[in-house]
């Protein structure tokens, strides 16, 4: 059988390498139209059309480094990734996927995404990425002021262990889907400015072990969706740390009953400086109140703060 590939620049690689024989593979990838995998052993298979059932399986009879191709990327919709082959993608690659919808990246060896990178995902809705922390090699992922006004579908944002990411306000301002924001063991990440205040239908917000979060407000208002709130040593100043805890007071007869609210600083390897603060007297006296309110059956109040010297 005859096969025609198309123009090189039309075409996403990747490199994965298999250490024992007859070894499985699974990639979970959707595309819109005839889009075709290359398994670098000389098989190839069409990517599913059907959002149901999406999961390719692939056996490599022996081991090797295979470098597998995906010709027409600009029609893939999902691309994910979960579990710990060694697969190493190289910078510009990503961007080929410009239709993607999800992406889902976690424990691959080593990913790679340049500068400026990821503005090609226009309508991105899902962005995953998890460095695995068994990980020698680094997860050159950039991430940059003003990238994410260029995702506005975007509803869903986890990122763990990506070292080159930056928010802005201008960022914060044009997410207007977003429902969940998942940042964590991010050292050089710096959130600055703006409020949250545009995102209405956010859900959950987790913030852990970030380099520096300096959203200025953190306002609430509106967010009747909003179930989690966890931020661990982001070095919340006492005004912050009242104005979530008079948040979910104020709300908590009306629509707001979350699942938890979690802001501990106790257990985490974070240096002190990086604590959050201390609530004041009248916000300690809410945090009491939130954790025997019998108003809130079923609401749960994790945490705490390091006592003051």
């Amino acid at each position: 059988m005859t096969v025609f590939l198309s123009k090189r620049n039309n075409q996403f690689k990747m490199s994965l390498t298999t250490a024992t024989p007859s070894k499985s593979v699974t990639l979970s990838l959707l595309s819109s139209n005839d889009a075709t995998i290359y398994w670098g052993d000389g098989s190839f298979e069409l990517i599913s059309q059907n959002t149901e059932s999406y999961a390719m399986v692939h056996i490599y009879a022996t081991a090797n480094t295979y470098n597998v191709v995906i010709d027409k990327p600009h029609r893939m919709l999902k691309f994910s990734i979960v579990t710990d082959y060694n697969i190493i993608i190289e910078a510009g690659e990503i961007g080929k996927l410009k239709n993607l919808e999800t992406l889902i990246l976690q424990r691959q060896d080593e990913v790679h995404m340049a500068s400026g990178e990821i503005r090609n995902l226009k309508n991105l809705k899902n962005l995953d990425i998890d460095r695995p922390t068994t990980s020698l090699t680094s997860y050159d992922v950039n991430i940059e002021n003003g990238d994410l006004t260029f995702l506005p579908d975007l509803e869903s944002i986890y990122l763990d262990g990506i070292e080159n990411v930056s928010i802005s306000a201008t960022d914060w301002d044009s997410l207007l889907n977003l429902s969940s924001i998942i940042l964590i063991n991010l050292p050089n990440l710096l959130v600055s400015g703006g409020s949250l205040e545009n995102t209405s239908n956010l859900a959950i917000m987790y913030f852990q072990n970030i380099g520096s979060l300096e959203l200025t407000e953190l306002d609430f208002s509106g967010k009747e969706d909003l179930t989690e709130i966890a931020i661990y040593n982001c070095s919340l100043t006492e005004q912050q740390i009242d104005d979530i805890l008079g948040y979910v007071y104020n709300n908590r007869m009306s629509y707001i009953h979350p699942d938890y609210i979690d802001l501990n600083d106790i257990g985490y390897f974070d240096p002190p400086e990086k604590y959050n603060s201390y609530p004041s007297a009248a916000g300690l006296a809410i945090w009491d109140i939130l954790q025997n309110d019998p108003l809130d059956e079923g609401f749960n109040v994790w945490g705490g703060w390091v006592n003051e010297a």
